[in-house]
């Protein structure tokens, strides 16, 4: 989360665009959130799909600062007739305390306030605000999700060039309250040409009433063996509500399997892992 909100304030030009930035944020310089979006072996982190996330071409966020909720269109294409909406649960019962739609133009390379987020009394110490941006057609643009805290982060004195030092730690224990989620289904196909595999995963969350939290999907060489390296995923750490459907890919070099059989391994916050063969 503070990885994404970075680039989502680097993106709304809070912070100086800088080439060298960037550059540096790609690999890890040692085992830390910062300088890792993906390791030695191109293994993907979870900032890399946060990053991903943030820079979306049309991408929906929330400012903690001001409370607003911005539609950043980095394309030079205006979107008219988009639908920008938030929902705020609170943890574990995904109860609603607060939501808000409303239509807007998202004018070319620019952000566009949608609206702010009022006080909201009656919230659980941890709750999630959910995000979404549809265009004109109700087709679905940019999806996003915070887990936030009632006793947010309390910065310290101490700050250099690339960090501040936190004195206390937003409550985020509530994540620990969800419950255990046993009926998110995953099926997978492969399709492999010139020396490539794609494989193409779907995954169902199946409960009636209870959220897919932070799932990870990775391709692996066996039966719960390692992870496919270097490979290269659309999306991953997904969450899904009640009901809902999420299909990705991955992408990697056949021979990279070291001659055993792909299997998809499935885990997540409150997700068992779980094993899968690839047909």
């Amino acid at each position: 989360e503070s990885e994404r909100a970075f680039f989502e304030a680097w993106n709304a030009n809070k912070y100086t665009k800088s080439f060298g930035t960037i550059y540096w944020m790609q690999n890890n310089a040692w085992p830390s959130m910062h300088w890792n979006l993906y390791d030695y072996y191109f293994k993907p982190g979870g900032a890399y799909f946060g990053t991903k996330k943030a820079n979306e071409p049309v991408h929906i966020l929330y400012d903690y600062y001001t409370k607003n909720v911005i539609v950043e269109n980095s394309t030079l294409t205006a979107n008219n007739g988009m639908t920008a909406s938030v929902t705020v649960y609170n943890i574990p019962d995904l109860t609603v305390k607060y939501t808000n739609q409303v239509t807007l133009n998202a004018t070319a390379n620019a952000a566009t306030t949608a609206f702010t987020i009022p006080s909201i009394s009656g919230l659980t110490t941890t709750y999630f605000i959910r995000l979404q941006l549809k265009d004109s057609s109700n087709q679905l643009v940019s999806n996003n999700l915070y887990w936030y805290s009632t006793a947010p982060d309390v910065l310290g004195n101490k700050s250099n060039w690339y960090m501040t030092s936190v004195s206390s730690y937003a409550d985020l224990t509530g994540l620990n309250s969800l419950a255990t989620n046993n009926n998110l289904s995953a099926s997978a196909s492969k399709v492999s040409s010139g020396g490539q595999d794609t494989v193409t995963i779907t995954l169902t969350n199946n409960d009636a009433t209870n959220i897919a939290f932070f799932v990870r999907a990775e391709v692996t060489a066996g039966n719960d063996g390692l992870e496919v390296l270097p490979v290269i995923y659309t999306d991953n750490y997904i969450t899904l509500w009640p009901g809902e459907s999420i299909t990705i890919t991955a992408e990697y070099a056949t021979a990279d399997l070291g001659g055993q059989s792909p299997y998809l391994r499935v885990r997540g916050y409150n997700i068992p892992t779980s094993n899968i063969a690839i047909p």
